[in-house]
């Protein structure tokens, strides 16, 4: 056991022997619960009349009050958007008493529909903000309406959350405009699994985490010492429900729906359901059970677009030499399954266990075309003949771009089959234990998540010496009209092809446990010490095994034939897709022949044609297997903390202050690139005769099959303080400051080095790299007020140290030591560094109230507003260099997030409109404009509607993005098009049951 960790742990010893019990006296205990709907009260307030003393609800709804002299007691509860309540008890000279207490509030018994949902947990999440130690944001899953299945589109209404969307779905979230590899997601306090798209990023992927078993969603954005340090953006944590959380007799809740893009003639209503049951059994057993299965389609129009290199400053015009359009049809299934069960040994102690499952798996049959030419304008002769390899034509605009017919510019057409099949499960064991004075919270987890993609083929026809004008009549979707070459309507006129197997496959595994003990003090201030250790494994595990041919046909030649002059290929053996573009905004680019969809299961499966007729392909073998040599990675990290943290509360005024200590070491394994002499002159013995495959397979085992391994290790140390100041009971401000880091990306610690022994060369990752730092400062004030309101408003300020970025330059010193085991000395290296810094600053503005105290019909209306605006400037680099001076310009960043919503909730009807807006942003820096890139403005509306038509059947509509506006746009500087993703809206209909 290392030092600092022995010594938290001597802390621990010590707390609990040097405090003494106090003299025999009364203790005061009950549970707090909402009367109407038997839901337990997390978070209520508990005060002892005629004194100082208080307490707030634990998760389970109990209080307990501590040290009381005998006689009458009278004890005052209050809870967002309830009425208090007050309940007597009478105290002996010593023991406990249990005194119970029920709230309620008007709204409860106005009508026999509204009983809990949306308002309890609005209500909820308030109070949980509200006696918070840090900056957190809370959201109940219920305070936006019935959910899609995915969590982050609930986060993403938070103030600060941006939700990125791939596809329709949020895939990724960023805090206060910083990158997802930056932030943390934890599931009850522990990491999740996320083996994304087999990638080697910290990046987390919503896509296969499933809503239905989410209570509540945490976003803390100051961390306290007993959370992980590396959580530069913020943790969001994602709370599971639990039998406790509501009433205690059965609960079966129920949804059948389905979901319809129903303006789109490629899709059709999926059908998907949920299913949750809870019930606690004689106040012990807790049981929470979820299931849900709900497949929807990814339906897209997409336009991608490349246009010429300007010279710095000249914003115009330019010809755009590449267009490509895909025909999107993806069917996202996304289900799960959860069962959490609690047992309470007695009212001071419970045990948990707690299973959670997820399965994303999209299915996806895609129709390409792309037409391109090269980046070079033609001249004209003195007699004004067009001359040389330039395939742009002279004269060209900005809305019409006129190419030729020369070898580079080609028309390619494509059919993709793409398959994911992703799962990730988790298995978290532990307990709590209440007592007199002390607390004791330990558990262990485990969670696991595959991404595997099994074939995402592609079958590509390529037509040349084609010539086609390209005019912007639609911004996003020109047209193309051919005017040279071979008809590309009909099939004969393709003469290259390609079929591209994309084989990939990523584990991604944690593993850790963590103890924390709280020691509280109750003369003469109130106070408590708490200190804690976590440890946490994590393995991440990667390969990729591509397949990629050319179909040559029998006498071994794509294409025609120099000798024979014929083309003996015969593409049409292979089918057609026969579909043609939908009648969308694809519907204008006609009729091409697009190849078969090359898939398992398809009547044209071009594996069972390579099987048959292997002569009749020649396979890429020098490059499929480099990628399977170099694609094979291992990595591993350990990370051991421990903290020790303390409170004092002086009145209105509380301070929390301690130190956290991580310790870090990582391994990873990769290959290694290198051409030795020895290799290089068997190369050159070889001469000019061709390779055979034996000799190809050899060349390339002999430059990448070598293996590395590289170890790293750090130690982090992170001190905090969080002040909070209770002006009234319903005004408080905070002013917190924290420290954390930000980990290099898992493809940074793998080790991939390539050694060229003629140039003296070595470019190489960096397993030694460090963590870029981060001290975070936050002031809010925070208005509550009643029924179920509030008002925030904050300014916040990150300063970041020890950016990650690569150069070159450096000299491999000489000596066993250098890193490279005593090779390559005197080599010039490039790798990557720690160096620069940045600073983001920005105002966070939140608002939310339900205005049931307005008379009538207006009682049912609600709103919720919040609006984050963002700064951020930094010498993170340019290029490959750290810049000199700070650059206001920085990639990834978005500056401006807001959302806001109405609903009315009253009897039978529930009705929301929610707005939500990102700010455009540059996504991609480049020193010239005109090769910067931007994510577009995305103002997006959604409407949500449900009717109740008896207590227990209600029936819901809603559609998401009904203005249409893009799913996904990037532009170019000056506002030049680049890739655009445009969906009709969604729809989501269907009935809910509670029993």
């Amino acid at each position: 056991m290392t030092a600092v960790p022995r010594l938290v742990l001597f802390l621990l010893l010590g707390l609990a022997a040097a405090v003494r019990p106090a003299a025999a006296q009364a203790t005061l205990t009950g549970t707090v619960t909402n009367s109407a709907t038997g839901a337990v009260l997390e978070g209520a307030r508990v005060q002892l009349k005629g004194s100082t003393l208080e307490t707030t609800t634990d998760n389970l709804g109990a209080y307990r009050l501590e040290g009381l002299p005998a006689g009458e007691v009278v004890v005052l509860v209050t809870y967002t958007g309830l009425s208090p309540a007050e309940g007597a008890a009478t105290l002996g000279a010593s023991g406990v008493v249990r005194r119970d207490v029920g709230l309620t509030a008007e709204i409860y018994r106005m009508s026999r529909f509204v009983v809990g949902s949306e308002r309890e947990g609005n209500a909820k999440a308030i109070t949980l903000q509200r006696i918070s130690d840090g900056v957190k944001n809370v959201v109940s899953a219920d305070a936006f309406g019935a959910l899609a299945g995915n969590p982050a589109d609930l986060a993403a209404r938070l103030p600060g959350i941006e939700g990125e969307s791939v596809g329709g779905d949020n895939r990724y979230l960023r805090i206060r405009g910083l990158s997802q590899n930056l932030s943390t997601i934890t599931q009850d306090g522990n990491r999740l699994a996320d083996a994304g798209s087999a990638g080697s990023t910290r990046e987390f992927q919503f896509q296969t985490v499933s809503a239905d078993s989410i209570e509540r969603i945490e976003v803390t954005k100051s961390p306290t010492p007993d959370m992980d340090g590396d959580s530069i953006g913020g943790a969001v944590n994602l709370v599971t429900k639990s039998a406790f959380d509501s009433s205690p007799e059965r609960r079966i809740r129920g949804s059948l729906g389905a979901i319809w893009r129903a303006r789109d003639p490629r899709d059709r209503p999926r059908t998907g359901a949920s299913l949750s049951y809870s019930e606690v059994f004689g106040g012990r057993i807790g049981v929470s059970v979820n299931l849900a299965y709900r497949p929807h389609g990814s339906i897209i129009d997409v336009s991608s677009q490349a246009h010429q290199q300007l010279p710095n400053d000249v914003a115009g015009p330019a010809y755009t030499y590449q267009y490509q359009i895909q025909d999107f049809n993806n069917v996202r299934t996304r289900s799960g399954a959860g069962v959490k069960l609690d047992y309470k040994l007695t009212d001071q102690a419970r045990l948990f266990a707690n299973w959670q499952y997820a399965k994303h798996t999209e299915h996806t049959s895609n129709s390409q075309v792309t037409w391109q030419t090269n980046q070079a304008v033609a001249t004209r002769d003195a007699a004004g003949a067009l001359t040389g390899t330039g395939g742009i034509i002279p004269g060209y605009t900005d809305d019409e771009t006129r190419v030729r017919g020369v070898a580079a510019s080609t028309v390619a057409i494509a059919s993709l089959a793409n398959y994911k099949l992703g799962a990730t499960n988790s298995l978290n064991l532990g307990g709590v234990h209440r007592h007199p004075g002390w607390n004791l919270e330990y558990d262990v987890y485990a969670s696991q998540s595959k991404a595997d993609y099994p074939g995402n083929n592609t079958f590509t026809y390529t037509a040349r010496n084609v010539g086609f004008t390209l005019r912007r009549n639609h911004r996003l979707f020109p047209d193309v009209q051919q005017t040279e070459g071979a008809d590309w309507t009909k099939l004969e006129s393709y003469t290259d092809n390609l079929y591209s197997s994309a084989r990939m496959v990523g584990w991604d595994a944690y593993q850790g446990a963590a103890v924390n003990y709280r020691r509280s003090f109750t003369a003469p201030v109130p106070a408590y010490l708490k200190a804690g250790l976590r440890w946490r494994r994590q393995t991440r595990n990667l390969d990729n095994t591509p397949y990629n041919t050319v179909y040559v046909g029998p006498d071994g030649v794509m294409g025609p034939n120099p000798a024979t002059g014929r083309n003996d290929d015969n593409l049409a053996q292979f089918g057609l897709a026969n579909r043609p573009f939908p009648d969308t905004e694809l519907g204008r680019y006609g009729a091409v022949p697009l190849p078969a969809f090359q898939a398992d299961g398809r009547a044209f499966n071009l594996d069972r044609a390579i099987a048959a007729n292997p002569t009749h392909f020649r396979r890429q073998l020098a490059t499929d297997l480099q990628t399977e040599l170099t694609g094979n990675q291992q990595f591993e990290e350990q990370i051991r903390a421990a903290y020790l943290m303390g409170n004092l509360r002086l009145g209105q005024f509380s301070v929390l202050g301690g130190v956290r200590v991580e310790f870090t070491e990582t391994d990873g394994e990769g290959a290694l690139q290198v051409i030795t002499p020895e290799e290089r002159a068997r190369r050159t013995a070889w001469g000019t005769a061709p390779l055979t495959d034996a000799e190809t397979t050899r060349r390339v085992r002999e430059e990448f099959g070598r293996r590395q391994t590289r170890s790293g290790d750090y130690q982090s140390v992170f001190p905090g303080v969080h002040l909070r100041y209770q002006f009234t009971p319903n005004l408080l401000t905070r002013l917190s400051y924290s420290t954390s880091i930000g980990r290099p990306n898992v493809g940074q610690l793998i080790p991939r080095t390539t050694v060229n022994y003629e140039n003296q060369t070595v470019s190489t990752s960096n397993p030694g790299l460090l963590p870029q730092t981060a001290d975070n400062f936050d002031l809010t004030t925070e208005l509550y007020f009643e029924p179920a309101g509030m008002l925030t408003v904050g300014v916040f300020l990150k300063e970041i140290k020890k950016f990650i970025y690569t150069a070159g330059g450096t000299t491999i010193a000489s000596g066993t030591d250098n890193g490279f085991g005593g090779e390559y000395a005197g080599y010039a290296l490039t790798t990557q560094y720690n160096g620069g810094f940045a600073k983001v600053k920005g105002i966070e503005i939140g608002y939310n109230q339900q205005f049931t105290f307005l008379p009538g019909w207006m009682s049912g209306l609600g709103a919720y507003a919040n609006v984050t605006r963002m700064q951020a400037e930094g010498n993170y680099g340019t290029g490959s260099a750290i810049a000199l001076a700070p650059n206001p310009r920085v990639a990834g960043f978005n500056p401006f997030i807001a959302n806001v919503g109405v609903s009315y909730i009253r009897r039978q009807l529930n009705l929301r409109v929610q707005y939500s807006y990102l700010g455009r942003y540059l996504v991609g820096f480049n020193a010239n404009e005109s090769r910067a890139t931007y994510a577009a403005a995305r103002p997006t509306v959604d409407v949500k509607t449900l009717y109740n038509l008896t207590r227990n059947y209600s029936v819901y509509l809603d559609i998401t993005n009904v203005l249409m506006n893009p799913d996904r746009e990037r532009q170019f500087g000056y506002g030049r098009p680049q890739v655009t993703h445009l969906m009709v809206p969604q729809v989501f209909f269907g009935v809910n049951g509670r029993w």
